[in-house]
């Protein structure tokens, strides 16, 4: 039933915009991770290094997990990773340099260039807006304009505690396995995004 409403609300987001001129398939996901810089700013200007330490931990193994998961769940289409701060690079369709593998190490050669659209950013976090469940963490699908698409709320729960779950005692660092959910749905027929 979950699944079923899920798909129904992303197959309305994607399908029912007024702005689609044309469908492209989905060539490739970039996935933000987080740093926490403003949080480590906070704590730095304040003369707090033990905080500032556990923040870049935190964010450090919440980075893992999420790699950890888009790597073991995730094959539908090429995964790319970016650091949150270059964030308005990606934004403006600067990949070179800037996107990485699972590994860490730098792309080489991507297969996004500047002039591709049919491509997803996936960032874990709040979603964008005014929206009632905007409390609530997950994993948040933008377009390659970075507009939101859909957002999903902890969507794989029977994972929770497992292998890819991390959750900050302290602060409101986490993240929940999601990575197998969003594969699922691109395979049921969901590949086809809006691409302008």
């Amino acid at each position: 039933m979950k699944k079923s409403i899920l798909a129904i609300t992303i197959l309305l987001c994607l399908y029912n915009s007024a702005q689609a001129k044309h469908v492209k398939e989905v060539k490739a996901i970039l996935v933000q991770l987080n740093t926490e810089q403003n949080r480590i700013k906070y704590f730095t200007k304040i003369n707090d290094s033990k905080q500032v330490e556990r923040v870049r931990t935190e964010a450090h193994a919440m980075r893992n997990k999420m790699i950890s998961d888009f790597s073991d769940n995730f094959d539908c289409c090429p995964v790319y990773y970016f650091i949150d701060t270059n964030y308005e690079q990606i934004k403006n369709k600067h990949f070179s340099g800037l996107l990485v593998n699972k590994d860490g190490s730098v792309v080489t050669a991507p297969i996004l260039e500047s002039i591709d659209t049919n491509y997803l950013v996936l960032r874990y976090g709040f979603p964008d807006g005014s929206s009632t469940i905007r409390r609530t963490q997950g994993l948040v699908i933008l377009s390659h304009d970075f507009r939101q698409l859909f957002f999903c709320s902890k969507p794989d729960q029977s994972e929770i505690g497992k292998k890819h779950t991390f959750r900050s005692r302290k602060y409101d660092i986490e993240y929940f396995p999601s990575a197998r959910h969003f594969d699922e749905d691109l395979r049921r027929g969901l590949t086809n995004l809006d691409a302008n």
